[in-house]
């Protein structure tokens, strides 16, 4: 479980993390590098570069950053233009600690940061390469650090949990900044809210949203849940287009939960959407004007625990609720892309196995679904995602709460690389297929490309002020008057030669989803119950489709389906059973979730030839 463990600790870490210069994370993500463990530890680093970068400015930044995170500060040193920061990761009951090196290089314009982890540890790439690059793309050379020391935090509370504490404050202790340099940056927040009646908050979120000049585009109920929709009226053109922020008010839960996404490549202050957000939050929920401030600032761990906290409070008010947990297994990404494979030679495909969703819907009410896979976490995309989740063996598994009924699959997503378009054809409309359809939605993504160019020597002008004996005494020969003349002096700072750079590159790709109209397999689950079931992933490509009965449709392909296959993953319910001896789980919904009952699947899909590590494959096929 160590591997799991760690991704816990950097998830918070780059839960917590900034960025606002899309160039600097480029080169940071694209310099990024592993090497391996061999007895020492495995290490990280990376580096990026910072124009105008004051290395003591940079510096001091860091410190503040780290500190407000959580991080122990060590040793802090200078020599010439170079300044060098030691921070230290505590260690916890998730993970062991380390030493964390950050360099600023005024010379050369880069930040640097570089860290070995304790012989043996194991972390996935990507959440070491997301934490190390967020906290470099929180240094801003266009401000000074407010002062070298470090500022004061609020002394955690034994006492202080989510029921209770003004919206505000807990809305801000629970905003999450997450970075995905595809879809766009997004931001999460939730908090459970006593007697909630979504009808009255909601209403007072819209004359809260007017007040404000944003545009209400959506306000809908759904049983328990009602769902708003605001937009930022800014211009349609260029980084300031106008992106969603949507509410979500769960009535028999008690909670409300909000996502933002921006929209690629665009650029906003993390403080003023927290503050917008977080004020329209207590607006909804009635909150006094007075309540509506600031609250202390928390480190890194304490924001944690309150989250941990509050997951564990929220699993446990599912099943009072009549809500019905659901913990079903995916792929365990980690143990399939060993070392660097996931940012290096196989980084399309573990893109894709990232994207890859099984959708499962309720028969009962189409607007609920599970949409199982490791892209939909709680924390970015709301009350629709999973909860909470953890590894074992080949399995990673994921916990949601859902609306009890019975959920058959509906289909599935995930990105790939563009596919073949020319053997498409249209000899027959697509539609007649009693299996469904598929739509490929061609996209652009970005790759960044390292290749070798030349550059010339660069030189500075430097003034230099020598001193001379201007007259001497006759008798003694000693100098009687001393005289300085200034001269400027061109020195070299950088010898021409050869260097590797780092470009972006447009790359051609595919959003894939599939849509069936026959059964595949179903489960049912009643209110407060717990049940785990067989997961069912879709190994791309696993839709095959009648290449001339295609269509363009709102800018995609839509094809009819000939056969259809997902690789059954069994749920080992001794994994799930084993969270009752873990102590870093949840104190109260640990109880609940290692006593949930095995739930097997009716499966319509026929047992292939195929089989992978990871479970056997099972198809439909048109009759």
């Amino acid at each position: 479980m160590n591997s799991a463990r760690l991704r816990l600790t950097f998830l918070g870490l780059m839960l917590g993390l900034g960025w606002h210069h899309a160039a600097a994370a480029a080169g940071c993500e694209a310099n990024f590098k592993r090497e391996a463990d061999t007895g020492a530890g495995t290490r990280f680093s990376t580096f990026a570069t910072v124009p105008g970068l004051d290395a003591r400015n940079a510096i001091a930044q860091l410190k503040q950053i780290a500190a407000g995170d959580g991080f122990l500060i060590g040793d802090e040193h200078y020599a010439g233009s170079t300044g060098q920061l030691t921070i230290q990761q505590q260690q916890s009951d998730r993970a062991r600690g380390f030493a964390i090196t950050l360099t600023a290089d005024q010379d050369s314009k880069t930040l640097s940061v570089a860290t070995t982890l304790p012989p043996g540890m194991q972390a996935a790439p990507e959440a070491i390469r997301g934490g190390m690059c967020g906290m470099l793309g929180r240094v801003d050379m266009s401000r000074s650090a407010v002062s070298t020391g470090v500022a004061a935090t609020a002394p955690a509370s034994s006492g202080d949990a989510f029921p209770g504490a003004p919206a505000f404050t807990t809305c801000t202790y629970n905003f999450r900044p997450a970075l995905d340099g595809v879809t766009g940056r997004h931001y999460t927040t939730w908090l459970p809210i006593k007697a909630l009646s979504p009808a009255d908050a909601a209403a007072r979120l819209t004359q809260a949203a007017a007040a404000a000049n944003l545009s209400v585009t959506s306000n809908e109920r759904h049983g328990t849940l009602t769902e708003v929709t605001l937009v930022q009226p800014l211009p349609d053109q260029g980084e300031k287009r106008a992106f969603p922020i949507r509410f979500m008010l769960e009535e028999s839960l008690g909670v409300i939960s909000v996502v933002a996404r921006l929209n690629p490549k665009q650029e906003m202050d993390d403080d003023t959407l927290r503050k917008e957000i977080c004020s329209l939050v207590a607006a909804a929920t009635a909150a006094p004007p007075g309540e509506s401030k600031e609250p202390p600032a928390l480190p890194r761990e304490r924001k944690l625990e309150r989250w941990h906290a509050g997951i564990d409070w929220l699993i446990n008010r599912a099943v009072v609720a009549g809500k019905s947990l659901v913990i079903v297994p995916a792929i365990n990404l980690d143990r399939k892309y060993t070392g660097d494979e996931a940012v290096n030679e196989k980084k399309w495909a573990f893109r894709t196995d990232v994207t890859a969703t099984t959708i499962w819907q309720n028969k009962a009410n189409a607007r609920d679904v599970i949409r199982v896979g490791p892209d939909e976490p709680f924390n970015e995309v709301g009350l629709h995602g999973y909860v909470s989740t953890f590894v074992a063996g080949n399995a990673q598994y994921f916990v949601y709460i859902v609306n009890p009924g019975t959920y058959t699959v509906a289909g599935n997503t995930y990105e790939t690389t563009a596919d073949a378009m020319s053997q498409l054809g249209t000899q027959q409309k697509p539609g007649r297929s009693p299996l469904g359809q598929i739509a490929l939605l061609p996209k652009k993504n970005t790759d960044f490309i390292q290749s070798q160019e030349w550059f010339n020597a660069q030189f500075r002008d430097r003034e230099v002020t020598d001193t001379y004996c201007s007259s001497v005494f006759v008798q003694s020969g000693g100098c009687a008057f001393w005289a300085t003349e200034k001269r400027t002096v061109s020195e070299m700072t950088e010898p021409a030669g050869w260097k590797t750079v780092t470009r972006e590159k447009s790359v051609d790709g595919l959003a894939v989803s599939t849509r069936l109209k026959r059964e595949f397999a179903s489960f049912s689950v009643a209110a407060g119950e717990a049940v785990v079931i067989d997961g069912l992933y879709p190994t791309p490509p696993n839709a095959d489709y009648d290449k001339q009965a295609c269509e363009i449709v709102g800018g995609q392909i839509q094809c009819d389906l000939t056969r259809y296959t997902l690789t059954r993953i069994p749920a080992d319910m001794a994994h799930v059973q084993g969270l009752a001896s873990d102590p870093g789980f949840y104190p109260r919904a640990t109880r609940i979730l290692s006593n949930a009952r095995y739930r097997p699947l009716k499966l319509l899909g026929k047992p292939g030839e195929l089989r992978s590590v990871y479970g056997q494959d099972y198809s439909l096929g048109v009759r």
